[in-house]
């Protein structure tokens, strides 16, 4: 079938060939959609006029969209595993492969939960200098050294005698 020509006019019979055509291509073979609608005769343009005026013929192209990733991320996942298996994959592809097929197991990204009430006494300050220091932020969580009970009431009288 010959390609359409910018602004010829297309029969309703011939748009229903192209459209069965064009389903049946890019249901059958992984290719892009651009690549199907030429090879059904028609443009990549056209087939967008017609989703947008079809719904019908939109949602079995999006359904088609759908098988087609399929397809690909299949044969990408067999090319990606038999480099795993070869040996010839980099560290990067080892990476990602484990990533998204064992994912409890590897991941990205690590969750970590910082817990800090208001009113506790720390200020922004307080976390640079404890991030800077030796101990880190270990040094935030010590408590100061208490003195034993009778030191303690001396000190408290002693307070209390000079307010």
């Amino acid at each position: 079938m010959q390609p359409l020509k910018k602004g010829q006019a297309v029969t309703a019979g011939r748009r229903a060939t192209i459209k069965r055509r064009l389903l049946e291509i890019y249901q059958g073979e992984p290719v892009s959609l651009a690549k199907a609608a030429r090879r059904a005769g028609a443009c990549r343009v056209t087939v967008w006029r017609w989703r947008r005026d079809d719904p019908d013929f939109d949602q079995a192209l999006t359904e088609a969209q759908k098988y087609q990733d399929e397809v690909r991320c299949a044969v990408i996942e067999d090319a990606l595993f038999e480099r795993v298996l070869s040996g010839r994959c980099s560290t990067g592809e080892l990476v990602f492969f484990l990533c998204n097929r064992s994912s409890k197991r590897w991941r990205h990204v690590q969750t970590i939960k910082a817990e800090h009430s208001v009113g506790s006494g720390l200020s922004f300050e307080k976390m640079l200098l404890a991030a800077s220091s030796p101990g880190g932020f270990a040094s935030l969580n010590q408590q100061p050294a208490q003195s034993d009970a009778s030191d303690s009431d001396e000190q408290g009288d002693d307070l209390r005698g000079r307010r």
